[in-house]
Order: structure tokens, then sequence, then C-alpha cells
């Protein structure tokens, strides 16, 4: 079930602007766990959610969006060459992700 939908604007550095946007949609499943999935925006200004994944993530938890346990799904939308994509992001005790 989904439970929040909103833009997150994030700090990051990048070349052309100092902060992001990315889509975060929250969904719950029947064993309370949480999703956030994190959506590539067309009119994101900066860098892209795989590039900034881990400080995105570390933002969320600090302006209390997410649950620090929640899973993490990074989602592209379709585009003219590509098709739409899921993927689950594992971030390790460093904050490094896969």
């Amino acid at each position: 079930m989904k439970i929040n939908d909103f833009i997150f604007r994030f700090r990051c550095k990048g070349v052309l602007s100092a902060y992001g946007i990315c889509r975060v949609r929250l969904f719950v499943n029947q064993q309370a766990e949480v999703y956030a999935v994190l959506s590539e925006l067309d009119e994101n200004p900066s860098v892209s959610v795989t590039n900034a994944v881990e400080r995105i993530c570390e933002q969320l938890v600090d302006a209390q969006k997410i649950p620090a346990q929640a899973r993490i799904i990074e989602h592209y939308p379709p585009a003219k060459f590509f098709p739409q994509s899921f993927d689950l992001v594992t971030l390790h005790g460093t904050g490094r992700p896969d």
C-alpha cells in the first residue's frame, strides 16, 4: 500500500547545481516493511539518483521522511530509448551502495 508520494530536494556536489530533485514514493507491505522508491525526474538539474543514492537516503532519514531500515528501490521511468527499470539498492555499513 502506498503511504506517501512527494518530490524531494537533496543536496549534492553537482557541476550544474548544488541541489537535485527526485520523486519519493513510500510503500508498506503486510509485514510492515517500508520500501522507498526513488525516481529520476527529467527536470532534475543535477546528479542522477544513481550517482547520489547514498546522499539522498541519508538526507531522507535525517529529515525523518523515511525510516533508517527502509528498503530502497531506484526507479527510472521509460525514456525514448530505454525501458522503465527498478533496481533494489543495498547500502552497506559504510554507506556505499550496490
